[in-house]
């Protein structure tokens, strides 16, 4: 998943696997980790490529962590009909 700042900007929430982690940074003399803790862990959606599934209030509280959902199959038979039928309900020849 993507990385979120916290309000103070000396920390970089990201995820590792199931846990999502707090890094804290020193931006002089030059750019360092300063250190790494683990923030919460657990079946949480935390590798989202394409965008953060958290975010971090300006108190440094998790505002929001997807849960996992289970996955599951959707088998739809005869899909060239199934198309043709809805787009016939919405007037698309």
């Amino acid at each position: 998943g993507l990385p979120v700042w916290g309000p103070d900007g000396r920390t970089l929430y990201f995820s590792n696997g199931p846990r999502l982690m707090a890094a804290t940074l020193a931006l002089a003399p030059t750019l360092a980790v300063t250190g790494t803790r683990p923030v919460l862990e657990g079946d949480y959606a935390l590798d989202d490529p394409l965008h953060a599934a958290f975010d971090v209030g300006p108190d440094g509280t998790i505002l929001l962590v997807r849960p996992v959902r289970e996955a599951r199959t959707v088998i739809i038979r005869n899909f060239g009909a199934e198309v043709r039928n809805q787009l016939a309900k919405q007037g698309v020849r």
